[in-house]
């Protein structure tokens, strides 16, 4: 490739970033509508992973390519992998503070609020464009969950001049992965499915407290995806099932036999229409989204016979969405937006009958934007959710001033309240009074309050420093603790049962981040990120989390298109667990290898490299306090396409 043509792919990825930041405000804003500002004025923070980054450092999962993103950090506790932002992990959170979309749309589920990391979400990245990771409340654009921020994965739309592409890998734990697409038409008309699968045997064995499990680790995925589309309409669906082995225990299971896993599928379709008219911009789509869950638990009886107790749940809701955009004047653009959804929810505790619940839920928002000048952006706005089955409205204000003080510089004064939701399973679920019982108050939705400010200078085109600070105050937030009125009724009598209720303790949480970003070419980069976070609060002690987070990732092609290097090392520091304990201090590194030839694209790579051993703290419901991580791996992979 040229050098000429090396710069093009820069400068499409900086617009690219650019375009995620202003989809924020609100999503799916066309490039004529941002032609007011300049390529980097944009109302969030958004750090771009680009599909040569994915494909140069061979991440696997979503949750891989997250590692290193400043002030994100990951625990898994091998049932799934929980990401945490900003110091904020609370024991038995599945990923709900965080929304992960599909292309714009909402992929946590409806019953648990549980957003996907890994191969629940996907097989691999092999189909996605990019990454956009939005720090900050987002609740104004969509509602409950979207606390800490968003991840939107944007998969790819078209395989270039192609129009059929295989990738087949394998690696490490026995594990192996094949995706076969297809596409066809340009950029008015087009069609894309995809179809994969993977296979992993796991650790061939765990080390935790109460011994050694042998095995026991194994994990199936299978995935379908689907884009269309023709002129003002498009489609998008998706669906996802995985079957993952438990080494650790949940739920009573006993440690070591065979036969305790769980089970999760995920899928929607989406129905989408947009059309610019003279001065107004409309845009709607319906959707119907579903989840199943069910989970088997391994135990012996008396006379050493093995026998699998289960639970289940999931969820089948449809939403809808209308939102026009228009000019007032100029530089200004005014967003308003009507959405609701329809849920139908289930669950099952072990040996108890099918508890229903509907759910409906209506929200509008409106979002006003405005180009002063050519230095000063401002953007205010607000959403109002309304759920039955909670007493009270769920208000999302947020407001951002983007100043450019001068020509290399950029300054971003963000300040916003964003709220989630109490899901089903926290206000009606219960085991029979085997360990929980429903909440005695209702509950109301949490909230997060956040002021934020970056900036950003620019030493060269190519030569960025980001520099922001933060503070989050969260409040009446969603957690679990004893019943204090009645003690000792759960487990027939000789314990106290768990019971959800919000905190009446607020916590606070003051960061600062910095980021030094190089990107002179296509496949050459030098990213170093550092994130510094504390939190405080009465149960600040629940909370297990590194204060340092620290990551340096560099790509250099070594010949030409042939060979690339990559590389990247991740610090983080220690976390106390409630006992003041500290675990989970490492150094990881990954390295690998990739290139291209012709119609054929290749990756190896080994990931934690020097074989780090450490164990995370984790309070969910399986059997075990602290988790082993994985040590040294490897990865292979060969892509073609015709």
């Amino acid at each position: 490739m040229t050098p000429s043509s090396e710069r093009v792919t820069v400068v499409a990825e900086q617009e690219q970033r650019v375009h995620a930041e202003l989809r924020y405000a609100p999503p799916k804003v066309s490039a004529a509508s941002t032609s007011a500002m300049s390529v980097d004025q944009a109302p969030a923070s958004v750090t771009i992973v680009s599909h040569e980054e994915l494909v140069a450092f061979g991440y696997q999962s979503l949750a891989e390519a997250l590692v290193g993103v400043r002030g994100l950090f990951l625990t898994d506790d091998r049932l799934y992998n929980y990401v945490g932002v900003r110091g904020f992990q609370p024991p038995g959170d599945f990923n709900t503070r965080l929304l992960i979309l599909w292309d714009g749309h909402p992929f946590n589920d409806a019953w648990t609020g549980q957003g996907y990391a890994a191969r629940e979400f996907d097989i691999d990245l092999s189909e996605v464009e990019r990454l956009e990771i939005i720090r900050g409340p987002a609740s104004i654009l969509f509602g409950t969950g979207a606390l800490f921020g968003v991840i939107n994965v944007v998969p790819r739309d078209r395989l270039g001049t192609r129009h059929v592409e295989g990738v087949a890998g394998a690696g490490g734990q026995n594990g192996v992965k094949l995706r076969a697409t297809g596409a066809l038409g340009d950029e008015q008309r087009s069609v894309l499915v995809s179809a994969a699968g993977f296979q992993s045997a796991g650790a061939p064995s765990t080390e935790l407290e109460q011994g050694t499990v042998q095995g026991l680790d194994g994990e199936r995925s299978l995935g379908a995806t689907l884009r269309a589309k023709v002129d003002d309409f498009s489609v998008v669906a998706k669906v996802n099932q995985r079957r993952k082995q438990a080494p650790t225990a949940p739920h009573g299971s006993m440690f070591g036999v065979p036969g305790t896993e769980y089970t999760d599928a995920r899928g929607f379709a989406e129905l989408r229409w947009e059309h610019a008219f003279q001065k107004v911009t409309l845009d709607a789509h319906v959707s119907y989204d579903g989840s199943r869950f069910r989970g088997y638990y391994a135990q012996l009886d008396s006379q050493g016979d093995r026998f699998r107790t289960t639970d289940s749940g999931g969820a089948d809701w449809l939403s809808a969405q209308v939102r026009g955009r228009v000019s007032l004047f100029g530089g200004n653009q005014l967003s308003l937006s009507l959405d609701g959804s329809g849920q139908f929810v289930y669950q099952q505790a072990i040996a108890l009958p099918v508890d229903l619940h509907n759910r409906l839920r209506l929200s509008g928002t409106v979002l006003d934007e405005w180009q002063l000048g050519s230095r000063f952006f401002v953007q205010l706005g607000v959403r109002v959710d309304k759920y039955n089955d909670l007493t009270t409205f769920a208000l999302s204000p947020r407001g951002a001033l983007v100043a450019k003080l001068y020509d290399a510089g950029l300054t971003k004064l963000i300040g916003g309240r964003a709220f989630r939701a109490p899901s089903v399973y926290e206000l009606y679920f219960n085991d029979n009074f085997a360990t929980q019982r429903v909440p005695l108050l209702p509950l109301v939705p949490e909230y997060i309050t956040s002021v934020e400010l970056e900036h950003s200078h620019d030493f060269t085109p190519e030569l960025r420093l980001t520099v922001g600070g933060y503070f989050n105050y969260i409040e009446q937030l969603v957690i679990t603790a004893d019943d204090p009125t009645m003690p000792f009724q759960c487990g027939g009598g000789t314990v106290a049962c768990t019971v959800y209720g919000n905190s009446p303790d607020a916590l606070r949480a003051l960061g600062a981040e910095a980021e030094l970003r190089w990107r002179p070419g296509r496949f050459t980069l030098v990213d170093a990120t550092y994130s510094f976070v504390t939190v405080r609060g009465k149960t600040q002690g629940d909370y297990a989390y590194p204060q340092h987070l620290a990551s340096v990732r560099a790509m250099v092609p070594v010949k030409d298109g042939l060979v690339r290097l990559s590389a990247q090392g991740t610090y983080q520091s220690a976390r106390y667990d409630p006992s003041g304990i500290t675990w989970g201090e490492a150094v990881l590194l990954n390295v690998g290898f990739s290139g291209e030839y012709g119609p054929v694209r290749y990756f190896a790579g080994v990931q934690n490299l020097l074989d780090a051993r450490y164990s995370l703290p984790v309070q969910s419901e399986i059997g075990t306090v602290h988790v082993p991580q994985y040590g040294r791996t490897f990865w292979v992979e060969l892509a073609a396409g015709f």
